[in-house]
């Protein structure tokens, strides 16, 4: 039987990060989220930059382009990676949280890139049964670990670190693809 590798795809497979900032500076005249408190959560700065300039726009507007990943690219190894696991016998499923107007395009953007892709929209990934997870989030590393603890669970950083150092002590974590083998 394959190990099966769940992937996240959100800053971990394709950088939606900046887009997301591109596009939030468009409606801002260029104002930049700054992040200064190092929050993970950057609707809240968001929301205060759009009621100071007096926009009405919702951060999250972003997340519902229906062709969001349409013309996003991969991240930097990740093709090659997943390449080379899927011919060195692993499974690999692509585990992510979605809302529904981008669904499509995620899984278009997946099959794209990577050939047939099984994917899962889940935000539950600790519920999803695989011998690796490879996410940005540390909220789904920390779920993972308690819900699969002989699994293992890599943290992405390659992207947009999440988690402060002390946060991500005892977690593995992975800052470019290159650095992976299966």
């Amino acid at each position: 039987m394959s190990k099966i590798v769940a992937v996240d795809v959100d800053l971990t497979v394709v950088d939606t990060f900046n887009p997301w900032m591109e596009w939030f500076e468009s409606y801002t005249g260029g104002r930049k989220v700054l992040n200064e408190d190092g929050a993970y959560d950057l609707v809240p700065e968001m929301n205060r930059i759009l009621a100071e300039i007096g926009v009405d726009l919702n951060p999250f507007d972003f997340w519902r382009k229906t062709d969001l990943y349409d013309n996003l690219e991969p991240v930097p190894g990740v093709v090659d990676v997943i390449r080379a696991m899927k011919d060195g016998g692993y499974t690999v499923v692509f585990v992510s949280s979605c809302v529904p107007e981008h669904t499509k395009s995620k899984k278009w953007f997946l099959d794209h890139h990577f050939g047939y892709a099984p994917f899962i929209a889940t935000h539950e990934k600790e519920l999803v049964a695989y011998d690796c997870l490879i996410d940005d989030k540390l909220y789904h590393i920390k779920q993972g670990l308690k819900a699969r603890p002989n699994a293992m669970h890599i943290l992405f950083t390659g992207v947009r670190a999440d988690g402060l150092p002390d946060e991500r002590e005892n977690v593995n974590t992975m800052d470019c693809w290159s650095k992976i083998c299966f």
